[in-house]
């Protein structure tokens, strides 16, 4: 009886808590030694920061008096070298570029100096400056290699392919420029680019020839303007020289003279480049048996080509024959 009324009471009194675990022994004192070395370390890190912090200020104040001798003492322009000038003197372009002797060649501001020479003369079309240490300016200049000349009055206006005018008045048609017709130009000052606008009225041909109304209205310009970015762009792309004459009076019936003997007709603003191309092949075989020989060269069918040589000036002329065809 009396173990059960302890079993009893041991229930009634809950789970017995185990004795706690005896407490940690507390740290032993560090010794004088270690305390020393500890601060000592301490020590040498703020040193080593101060130091850090002492190099840094020194370093940015060697920057800032480098950087002020750079711009003050050091780097003034002694020399101009001038590249790729035949129609200009390189003392002109040096002087249209507004950039003199001693001025700093960091501080000088080659762009507007770019802009310059190109607004000044004409028949510069593409400018780059670049600095060479210690003191040389290099000025690379890129002269108009195709020109355009379109018939106005008893006149000439002669621009780049890009539309920058180059002079306005010229009485006579300038060697190697190419003779452009059916493209209305407004004319501006020469240095400046000239304004294609649109036509009051497109005849049906010219608008089934053209692709890019949507491009025109957007820019302004006309649809002759936007096709004869497309041919010179693919003249550019065949290397084709010796052009005499542009006709765009009919977007249905594109035609360019070469040399003033061979015209090629190619048709609709359609694969360009590639009728081009096949034209030069014509006129290089033709001009085997005569570098003289006139004539026309169909070009409408694609990767075909005929060709007719000219007998009598607009008098007679051989049948057309297959000149070449692709893929036989």
């Amino acid at each position: 009886m009396k173990q059960k009324k302890n079993s009893n009471l041991k229930r009634a009194a809950g789970p017995q808590k185990r004795p706690s675990a005896p407490a940690r022994a507390e740290q032993t004192p560090r010794s004088r030694d270690e305390i020393r070395r500890e601060q000592q370390l301490r020590s040498l890190k703020k040193r080593r920061r101060k130091k850090a912090i002492l190099y840094l200020v020194l370093f940015l104040l060697l920057l800032c008096v480098g950087a002020v001798l750079t711009f003050t003492v050091f780097f003034h322009i002694a020399d101009f070298e001038v590249k790729g000038n035949s129609r200009y003197q390189a003392q002109e372009v040096i002087e249209a570029s507004g950039i003199a002797k001693g001025e700093n060649l960091f501080l000088c501001k080659t762009e507007q100096a770019a802009g310059r020479i190109a607004e000044k003369l004409p028949y510069v079309e593409s400018v780059t400056i670049k600095r060479k240490l210690p003191d040389k300016l290099v000025i690379t200049v890129k002269e108009a290699q195709l020109k355009l000349a379109v018939q106005q009055g008893n006149s000439y206006l002669i621009m780049t392919g890009s539309g920058k005018v180059l002079e306005i008045g010229a009485t006579e048609l300038p060697e190697g420029a190419a003779l452009l017709k059916g493209v209305e130009v407004k004319s501006a000052s020469p240095g400046k680019q000239a304004s294609f606008p649109p036509k009051e009225q497109e005849s049906e041909s010219a608008r089934a020839a053209s692709e890019t109304v949507g491009e025109q209205q957007a820019n302004g310009q006309s649809q002759e303007k936007t096709v004869l970015d497309h041919l010179l762009d693919a003249v550019q792309e065949t290397g084709l020289s010796g052009i005499t004459r542009i006709d765009l009076s009919d977007l249905g019936d594109i035609r360019v003279v070469y040399q003033g003997r061979m015209e090629m007709l190619l048709g609709e603003d359609d694969q360009l480049a590639q009728k081009l191309k096949l034209g030069q092949e014509v006129i290089a075989r033709e001009e085997e048996s005569n570098p003289d020989k006139k004539g026309s060269i169909n070009l409408t069918i694609p990767k075909k080509a005929f060709f007719s040589e000219t007998i009598e000036p607009a008098q007679t002329s051989k049948a057309s024959q297959p000149a070449t065809q692709a893929g036989a």
